[in-house]
């Protein structure tokens, strides 16, 4: 799963994530195929960002690119053991996109 801009949406995109309003009522559900008719109307509505499954796969370059990057962002955690743990489960979803 992954946030994305609502600028960045395309069709076929598949909803991980409910869309709610500003009261919490739920627009459109998780599993939802995005069409462009759909994506508008969030436009219209001003929903800025949503989250959509992601089962893109990556290879080797782009891994070892987004793990120097995992590894630099959690530098500043490397004295924390809970740091640590959540690092090691970044790593291992980013291992496992790799295709």
């Amino acid at each position: 799963m992954r946030k994305i801009e609502l600028t960045q949406a395309q069709p076929g995109d598949v909803l991980a994530q409910p869309i709610e309003n500003n009261k919490g009522i739920v627009l459109c559900g998780a599993g939802t195929e995005l069409t462009q008719t759909l994506i508008d109307r969030f436009e219209r509505m001003e929903i800025i960002s949503l989250w959509v499954e992601s089962n893109e796969s990556i290879n080797k370059e782009q891994f070892e690119k987004m793990k120097a990057k995992v590894e630099q962002r959690f530098s500043l955690v490397d004295a924390c053991p809970i740091g640590q743990v959540l690092k090691e489960i970044v790593l291992e979803r980013l291992e496992s996109r790799v295709g």
